[in-house]
């Protein structure tokens, strides 16, 4: 699902919310905020009562959970939000054929090497255990990153809007 919305965005649209400040802003501010909502769901749990245990993983077929991924991740518009975004601040119009390139090639092996490594800890029922024992720490510093980066968008955003008026 994500190497659909890597291409698109690699392809021109995110160029072509670039060429508009409004839509470029927008998408810049929206992303921005599902930034910090994903911030705050992966904070949220970290105060609540409940613990998963590394036991019970489920005996249906590998297939069933690819293709449920699959066909969640492509019509996740929050999914397709964030890359729009990425994608319209980092693939300027000055970006050569060679850059686009480079760009997608970084997000598809970073997507591929981030669901390999999740897979690989949350089928191993050791390394489930630990990653569990340190879910509060993981999903705290990487709601701390996306913040700082939501942070940013935003205020780049408000930048721009102020730029308009």
């Amino acid at each position: 699902g994500n190497f659909i919305h890597i291409a698109y965005v690699t392809a021109g649209f995110a160029l072509i919310i670039v060429k508009s400040p409004v839509a470029y802003n927008c998408v810049m501010a929206a992303g921005g905020f599902y930034l910090l909502y994903f911030a705050y769901l992966c904070i949220r749990p970290l105060f609540s009562a409940s613990k998963e245990t590394a036991s019970g993983a489920s005996a249906r077929d590998p297939k069933h959970f690819l293709f449920n991924g699959f066909l969640t991740n492509v019509t996740n518009v929050k999914c397709s939000l964030y890359y729009i975004a990425i994608a319209s601040r980092f693939m300027t119009p000055s970006v050569s054929a060679a850059g686009k390139v480079v760009f997608a090639a970084e997000m598809i092996l970073v997507t591929v090497l981030w669901f390999s490594f999740v897979s690989f800890v949350l089928t191993d029922k050791r390394l489930r255990g630990k990653f569990l024992s340190k879910r509060k720490f993981i999903d705290a510093a990487f709601a701390a990153v996306i913040t700082v980066l939501g942070v940013v968008m935003i205020a780049d955003a408000a930048k721009g809007f102020a730029g308009i008026v």
